[in-house]
């Protein structure tokens, strides 16, 4: 896919092209958007960001086109005031039921055989891996390497430069629903803005939260959003499978609002400030004020019963994503562990249910890694998908300035995985 870099106007004051870069998240309760100035080739400066409300988006569907256009355009307007410019286009994630993950293998003769495999080698085995054939309305997102194999000889890395007569490759190709993308596209021009590309949401979500080193060993990311979660697991540095769980964190004040009979903005600020996703924990006489629908004094609830509720649902959103993640590799062999981001996985015990769900294995709950100036605004765990495509937007800023045959195979797969022997320093 053509990797592009936002664009913005020279109607104020930040009108250098190239030297800002911006990207857009459209969740199911929310729209961010975010723009940043590049430091060098590395670096990373937030100037601005914006947020909307949003309920045009269900399970990383598009449900209502006027309203998601609306917040989306919101979210920018709010983000070109800072900037005193105007916005273009945007790299925007994508996430969704309608996504889906499938493998599929390449392969080309070297010739004359023997010869140093080069970089043009490498993008024709992968191109040959791309021609599985795609269902009419389907649309191909992305062809990602798994694994190569030399003669035979399976487990490189990077076959450039070695010398050989065959050359395979293992690809995971992303695919997604036309008519989806296609609503989506229709969103952002109804906000006068282009989309340079779509990019997987787990994928952004990954480069936030896990290292180069992570990703090479084995670990899984799961993002635990509003109406769905997202799921992927990396081995290699790449992405080898992913899934969509359809419950999120909403659910659980879905729960509470019905069960303890309070309107849901009460149960959210509750599940808030008294919410623990390990009953078990909470004191056997604390309580929590619940103001029910129809009166109006609060009445006291045991708190424990109040956890016991969230606990449900939370261990089944986990067990679900579990589920998700065996369908291709048993648990026990990530090695790097599970990793909860998400405005989900902020809710106390999460990190130890899911080590109860996950039997063992390490867990960590991660939010994106820090950046500078605005960075603190996204530094939430619910804002690692955005600081993703930040740096997915840095990168192709900066490959603007590199001749192709000084990038080769390994620089335009840091196109989409970053650089998977240094860690991203922000």
């Amino acid at each position: 896919m053509s990797w592009m870099v936002a664009t913005f106007g020279s109607s104020g004051r930040n009108d250098a092209p190239g030297r800002q870069v911006a990207a857009m998240d459209i969740g199911s309760t929310k729209v961010v958007a975010a723009v940043a100035e590049l430091e060098g080739q590395n670096r990373l400066r937030v100037v601005a960001t914006g947020t909307a409300p949003c309920n045009g988006v269900r399970k990383g569907s598009v449900v209502d086109i006027e309203e998601t256009a609306q917040a989306i355009l919101a979210a920018i307007r709010s983000c070109e005031q800072m900037i005193d410019s105007k916005i273009l286009s945007v790299v925007m994630g994508i996430t969704g039921d309608h996504i889906s993950g499938t493998r599929s293998t390449g392969l080309i003769p070297i010739t004359p055989p023997g010869r140093q495999i080069q970089p043009g080698d490498v993008e024709r085995v992968i191109n040959h891996s791309r021609t599985m054939p795609v269902e009419s309305d389907r649309q191909l997102l992305h062809a990602v390497p798994i694994s190569f194999k030399v003669n035979g000889q399976a487990g490189v890395h990077d076959p450039v430069g070695m010398n050989g007569e065959r050359l395979e490759v293992v690809s995971f190709l992303v695919t997604g629903n036309k008519s989806q993308i296609l609503n989506l596209e229709r969103c952002a021009e109804r906000a006068q803005l282009r989309i340079d590309d779509i990019v997987l949401q787990i994928i952004a979500t990954a480069e936030a939260v896990s290292t180069p080193t992570d990703r090479q060993a084995s670990c899984a990311v799961i993002d635990i959003g509003g109406y769905s979660t997202d799921v992927g697991v990396f081995r290699e540095g790449g992405i080898v499978s992913m899934g969509l769980v359809p419950i999120g964190a909403a659910f659980i004040t879905s729960d509470l609002a019905y069960l303890i009979k309070t309107p849901a903005e009460e149960a959210e600020e509750l599940k808030k400030r008294y919410g623990c996703a390990i009953a078990s924990t909470v004191g056997e006489k604390e309580t929590v004020p619940v103001k029910r629908i129809g009166e109006d004094k609060p009445r006291a609830m045991l708190r424990r019963v109040f956890c016991e509720i969230i606990e449900a649902r939370a261990q089944e959103i986990l067990e679900l994503s579990r589920k998700v993640i065996e369908k291709s590799v048993p648990v026990e062999e990530l090695s790097a562990g599970v990793i909860l981001t998400g405005g989900g996985a902020k809710l106390p015990g999460m990190d130890a249910l899911a080590a109860r769900v996950f039997g063992g294995v390490p867990i960590r709950v991660a939010g994106p890694m820090p950046l500078a100036g605005l960075g603190d605004v996204i530094s939430d765990l619910e804002h690692s998908s955005i600081v993703g495509l930040l740096h997915h937007a840095r990168r192709l800023a900066s490959k603007r300035v590199q001749k192709p045959e000084q990038r080769g195979f390994l620089g335009k797969l840091k196109d989409l995985f970053g650089d998977a022997g240094e860690e991203e320093i922000s």
